[in-house]
């Protein structure tokens, strides 16, 4: 049954508002500077007037431009939008069996800064390996990387909002400048350098990832016909509901966000030498998706964490991660060695087999999202089957069934199946009704208020999913 609140609103509007916010404050801008200039010109034809009417003119429209530029703030810092704003762009591609990653960085500026300098140089700073301050541009990871640094140009683009006039008051200048790192054949250090890209890209504000495309393409005799914000395909990023999306819409937004590491596994035409560093990386892609996928919250640091914590490091690249335990291609003695693993480092151990199991029960129904549900409507997270679900105790049977236990202390049911309560009939019915769905085959001797019991090859099948790796079951394990 749909339990969606009736009065919540999702908060997602964030980028939504703050694009509309810059974009009508460049209209008011320029309307601004409309109004000024016909003011200006009144003033002319006017300089008979009482001086006194004059400079209360002139002070009025001081306070009335200082009001209107001080109620536009910024949404997330609260300051007022800055003259000069930096954006970035990453471009990756493979060239002479080689693959390079562009960084390019473009600034704003005004007129005042062009007649002063010409050029922005960038100032280059080594740092050392998997340290870096995210400020810092451009960046070298060591002194093996080959960088080339390219010459700045200047050019005109739109100002926000402008795309469709031609006017010289709608443009502004801004200057593009190039990093062009070699990635590495050392998979330890292309790796290195891989994440420290992605935390730069993935953290920062103002980098962006257009259609892997550098801006060049679209500069004309010094002038880009549009705006900034539009050459970039995910600045303005409109992000749904995480809990509604389906498992491929989780995955898809995953690989949106890191977008420089799916481009990367995407190459095709690569050198052989570069193979190392691309298989560890598919591992390394693996463990953080299914890290997402468990907590819907898309962390700009996995990568960079995951390749700084060494005892994570080796177990992903060791192909020993719990998440492989979901695996059904990989070998029983290497899950006995994981599970070894995990029970071995007991605290963490039990966490980790929790997210692996919160994972299995994810994929297990996910594939009911947006269909039919028995109440006529579409099946969200917000259905009560599904809460009781994404709660629910699974358990290895002595007889070799799956069920699902103690249900007085599942969430889901406790809230809204337990007896005396409105949806209590109703539960079997919306059980069986789902079951059908996502492959639930409920044993004759089920009790859906005391222990749902499934059909043996219906177990088999869950085991095959890994919903047997729960912390009780870890317990047990020899």
């Amino acid at each position: 049954m749909n339990n969606r609140n009736d009065f919540g609103i999702y908060d997602n509007t964030f980028s939504s508002i703050l694009y509309y916010q810059k974009y009508l404050l460049e209209w008011m801008k320029y309307l601004m500077s409309l109004i000024k200039n016909y003011i200006s010109n009144n003033k002319n034809n006017n300089k008979n007037n009482n001086k006194n009417n004059i400079m209360h003119d002139e002070k009025l429209e001081k306070t009335q431009l200082s009001q209107l530029s001080q109620s536009f703030t910024s949404v997330e810092t609260g300051k007022k939008t800055l003259a000069s704003e930096n954006y970035y762009n990453i471009i990756t591609y493979s060239e002479n069996n080689k693959i390079n990653i562009i960084i390019e960085k473009i600034v704003r500026i005004e007129k005042t800064e062009l007649e002063i300098n010409s050029q922005c140089p960038l100032s280059l700073k080594k740092l050392k390996p998997l340290n870096f301050d995210h400020n810092t541009y451009p960046f070298i990871i060591d002194s093996e990387v080959k960088l080339t640094q390219t010459t700045p140009i200047i050019f005109l683009a739109k100002k926000l909002g402008f795309d469709y006039l031609d006017a010289k008051e709608c443009e502004e200048f801004y200057t593009r400048d190039a990093v062009v790192y070699e990635l590495p054949s050392n998979s330890d250090k292309a790796l290195n350098l891989i994440a420290i890209i992605d935390f730069f890209s993935s953290y920062c504000s103002n980098v962006a990832i257009s259609r892997n495309q550098s801006i060049l393409n679209f500069i004309e005799s010094q002038k880009l016909n549009m705006s900034i914000l539009k050459f970039f395909d995910n600045f303005i990023t409109m992000e749904g509901d995480a809990e509604e999306s389906t498992l491929m819409s989780l995955k898809e937004d995953f690989a949106h966000s890191h977008k420089i590491i799916t481009t990367i596994l995407n190459l095709t035409d690569i050198s052989s030498e570069y193979q190392p560093t691309i298989n560890s990386l598919k591992k390394v892609y693996h463990y953080c998706l299914s890290e997402y996928l468990v907590s819907k919250n898309i962390d700009p640091t996995i990568f960079y964490t995951c390749l700084t914590d060494a005892c994570l490091r080796e177990l992903i690249l060791t192909d020993k991660s719990p998440y492989l335990l979901l695996d059904t291609t990989i070998s029983i003695s290497l899950k006995h060695i994981i599970l070894s693993i995990l029970k071995k480092n007991t605290s963490e151990g039990f966490n980790m087999i929790r997210k692996v199991n919160a994972l299995a029960i994810l994929e297990l129904y996910s594939a009911c999202i947006g269909k039919q549900a028995a109440d006529g409507g579409r099946y969200s997270s917000h259905y009560t089957e599904l809460n009781m679900l994404r709660h629910a105790e699974f358990n290895l049977r002595s007889d070799g069934r799956m069920s699902i236990v103690n249900l007085d202390k599942n969430k889901g049911y406790v809230q809204h199946y337990a007896p005396g309560s409105k949806n209590y009939l109703i539960f079997e019915k919306e059980m069986r009704f789902l079951g059908d769905l996502i492959d639930l085959a409920f044993a004759e001797d089920c009790d859906f208020h005391k222990e749902i019991i499934f059909t043996e090859s219906c177990s088999h099948q869950l085991i095959l999913r890994g919903l047997h790796y729960t912390e009780q079951y870890l317990k047990q394990w020899l």
